[in-house]
């Protein structure tokens, strides 16, 4: 144990620098947003900005080595500083602070969301480092690509170490291998991300939840019921890639909401370079973050009819996106399971077969899990008493950010039955894919929608600006 504790420390050093940098980069994107706006999504953008820079120095030959990450790190971090020191005064959007700070009160009730979401993010931590990389997908594709990268030193290995080759983005094996590098990933420290990014996801929620003028009180109600809904906690410990691509799903679809309300270009180009992230996270990303930025768009030609500023939202997923799926067609298409499905599925629909009693299993299957306690608590019980009893009431221009929210869990939720219809062309036993993946695919549908039900039926509208599509636009 004693022996542990400085392989502990460094691997907690590591998370602060990857945390540090993410600070930077939304200072430098966004040096008007709230606080704890940026606290939620420094970690997952930090972690993403490093390995996506790896992967491009990797893919031009540099060799991945302990000195290589470190100059990288330490690349990004002076370019950040500069980019904000001398990119010029920034007077895109109005300051969001006293909006995130939420409603007043004495510290310890202030302060008490935050402490829940530190004893929710520390209790799975220990749970996640003793549970290891023991989990199957979680040894066998993310946490073995990882040792592999930094083993041979190359992006590349990828393709032989772990399942599946290249057609999973590199975004979590990188993270692993960093350290590994580091110290070996001898307790694994790199299971702490997991919980990290799970404690992401509850701090993002907090912060939109206080932005929409929700009380102290249900806002850690709020937490405790969105951070034990049990499949997404289990989740949390175990290295699985869907809590990190659902943190940055999540995340940039807050971002987003408050870009498109309040007319912050900032807050639309954090939620590109997250939505991006989530891209580079998981395969199944880029559907994701295509249907959100189109929710988003819809709600902003709804809400505020005009020129709607696509290019701040759209730029960093179509650089980021769009550099995976070059590397995807080049190097990892042949043998990947989507590239398969969607053939399968084209083939399908050109000869006239619809496939409808696989559709009719995936409905029947939602609907069957909709009250299953083990798997999602009482998720849709509560959300449909939430919103039958104040949606209605909630509708109005006060409460502008139901609309693209509600776009963007809907959105999820329909992008995750569609790769199951789509995949039903490919697999046999699709009760049993059903029964495996559904519901861990269905996670940023489902945390969406928990933030959407407490918004509605636990917040009072913005604090700050009753109005927020009047005035307040980025020049």
């Amino acid at each position: 144990m004693r022996s542990s504790i400085p392989v502990l420390l460094l691997d907690l050093l590591l998370l602060s620098l990857l945390g540090l940098l993410g600070a930077v980069a939304l200072q430098t994107l966004a040096p008007r947003a709230g606080r704890g706006e940026k606290m939620a999504a420094a970690f997952p953008m930090g972690a993403g900005l490093l390995t996506f820079t790896v992967f491009l120095a990797s893919w031009a030959g540099v060799e991945i080595r302990l000195t290589s990450l470190a100059a990288i790190f330490a690349f990004l971090l002076l370019l950040l500083f500069a980019f904000g020191k001398f990119g010029g005064k920034n007077r895109l959007g109005e300051s969001l602070d006293a909006v995130s700070s939420g409603p007043g009160g004495p510290a310890p009730i202030r302060w008490a969301p935050w402490a829940l979401i530190g004893g929710l993010t520390l209790v799975s931590a220990a749970i996640s480092l003793g549970r290891s990389y023991t989990p199957f997908d979680a040894s066998a594709i993310w946490a073995s690509k990882g040792y592999g990268i930094a083993l041979e030193g190359t992006i590349f290995a990828a393709r032989s170490w772990g399942a599946h080759t290249l057609t999973y983005p590199l975004n979590i094996p990188i993270l692993i291998s960093s350290f590994n590098l580091v110290d070996g990933d001898v307790i694994p420290g790199s299971k702490l991300a997991f919980p990290l990014l799970f404690g992401s996801i509850l701090a993002g929620a907090v912060g939109f939840w206080r932005r929409m003028g929700m009380t102290n009180v249900w806002a850690c109600a709020g937490v405790l019921f969105l951070g034990t809904l049990p499949e997404i906690f289990r989740h949390s410990t175990y290295g699985y890639v869907n809590i990190p691509a659902s943190a940055y799903l999540v995340l940039g679809t807050i971002w987003g909401v408050t870009g498109v309300t309040s007319s912050s270009r900032q807050h639309m180009t954090v939620a590109g370079f997250l939505l991006a992230l989530g891209c580079w996270t998981r395969v199944e990303g880029i559907l994701y973050a295509l249907v959100i930025t189109g929710a988003l768009a819809a709600s902003w030609l709804l809400l505020r009819p005009g020129p709607f500023r696509f290019l701040w939202l759209i730029a960093p997923l179509v650089v980021i996106g769009g550099t995976w799926l070059i590397f995807l067609q080049t190097y990892g298409l042949e043998g990947s399971q989507p590239g398969t499905a969607m053939a399968a599925a084209f083939a399908g629909w050109r000869s006239g077969e619809l496939h409808l009693h696989s559709l009719r299993l995936i409905l029947g299957y939602f609907r069957r899990e909709l009250l299953d306690s083990e798997t999602w608590g009482l998720l849709f019980p509560l959300s449909t008493v939430f919103l039958a009893l104040h949606f209605r009431r909630r509708t109005g221009r006060s409460f502008p950010e139901i609309l693209p929210l509600a776009l963007a869990t809907f959105g999820s939720g329909f992008v995750t039955a569609g790769l199951f219809y789509v995949g039903s062309y490919a697999r046999g036993d699709l009760v049993g894919w059903l029964t495996r993946g559904f519901p861990r695919a269905f996670f940023p549908a489902a945390i969406l929608l928990a933030i959407l039900s407490f918004v509605v039926g636990a917040t009072n509208g913005p604090s700050r600006n009753p109005h927020p599509w009047k005035g307040g636009s980025d020049r």
